[in-house]
């Protein structure tokens, strides 16, 4: 039988958890499960899954409210084989069936037909060595001897120094030329990007104490996404503050029945902000406009300040390519005389 991992995909966080054939196992954001997924998209006992074979069985929880999809479509209940893809609000879920290979018995060597070695027959080749050894000798001695070559003239200091620094010269000059001809990339996120995937969670342990303080968090929300002309940095903090909020009421979203919209309509605003910005970075490259692809870059990096996926680094490397171009182009513009 296959040894199983559930491979969990939340944002730019992956993690495996080994599935055990001896029993069910429950996987959820609840205290009590098996699989633990710490993400408010998750209900507290959302799936029970069962090894099978190589492949594993899953059934969605009654309580449950969120939608399970099986390579995109809708299911209760099903089998996820190696390759599938199981989806649920905000996290992935892939199997990994690893075959359990049995290991071969150590060979036993049987004993030499011909018996034991005698180590003391080896010292008559002291009596035979020495006879065609000198023969080898003699016959090396009657070879022609071949003429010493002449060394090769020593280079002078000039010839030392000039070759290294026309080398580092080509480079230069190749590395100046491939800075001002390389375009800039053209960015493309990924298909789907959690902006607040990397959200802490707030440490509480007495109920009481998480209420006071997801109720703090949601003020705080309130007061942000209220300003007068809040911008999308101030939209994103006001989201991570409702987020916040949320997961520390852990399920018990009724306490504070104005959070789930609040939060709703700030994630929304911080999308749209994000994917608006996307679009102009894009059509910025394609008009070759440095100064509008350097401000959609910065609006983006705005809205992925805490986060930790790799497009965030790409955005970072592309600002710094963006503004080598602007500054070169700055350049040309004053020494051709077209700016004073």
């Amino acid at each position: 039988m296959a040894k199983l991992t559930l491979i969990v995909t939340r944002g730019g966080e992956i993690r495996r958890h080994p599935i055990r054939e001896e029993r069910p196992m429950l996987l959820g954001r609840g205290s009590d499960v098996d699989i633990l997924v710490a993400d408010v998209s998750i209900s507290r006992h959302q799936l029970t899954v069962k090894h099978a074979g190589d492949a594993l069985e899953f059934e969605v929880s009654p309580q449950s409210r969120n939608q399970v999809l099986l390579n995109g479509r809708p299911v209760q209940a099903g089998t996820l084989r190696p390759g599938d893809r199981l989806a649920v609000g905000y996290c992935s879920f892939e199997l990994m069936a690893e075959a359990e290979v049995p290991q071969a018995r150590p060979a036993r060597v049987p004993p030499d037909p011909a018996g034991h070695i005698d180590v003391s027959l080896a010292e008559e080749e002291q009596r035979i060595a020495p006879r065609w050894m000198a023969s080898i000798e003699d016959a090396k001695a009657q070879q022609p001897k071949k003429e010493r070559a002449t060394p090769p003239k020593p280079k002078t200091l000039l010839e030392k120094m000039v070759l290294p620094a026309m080398l580092v010269l080509l480079a230069g000059l190749g590395y100046l030329y491939y800075q001002r001809t390389r375009p800039v990339e053209t960015l493309q996120p990924p298909e789907r990007l959690d902006l607040f995937a990397d959200v802490p969670a707030i440490d509480c342990g007495d109920p009481e104490e998480c209420f006071n303080r997801a109720k703090r968090a949601y003020e705080l929300g309130v007061k942000l996404s209220e300003q007068s002309g809040a911008d999308p940095a101030t939209l994103y903090k006001a989201a991570r503050q409702f987020q916040m909020a949320a997961m520390a009421l852990k399920g018990q979203m009724l306490r504070l029945p104005e959070l789930q919209p609040r939060l709703k309509a700030a994630r929304q605003r911080v999308i749209e902000a994000f994917e608006d910005a996307r679009l102009r970075l894009v059509r910025a490259q394609q008009e070759g406009n440095a100064s509008a692809a350097l401000a959609a870059i910065e609006e983006q990096l705005v809205l992925l300040q805490d986060s930790k996926h790799p497009y965030k680094d790409q955005l970072l490397r592309a600002r710094v390519r963006v503004m080598e171009v602007r500054d070169q182009a700055r350049r040309e513009a004053i020494s051709s005389g077209r700016v004073r």
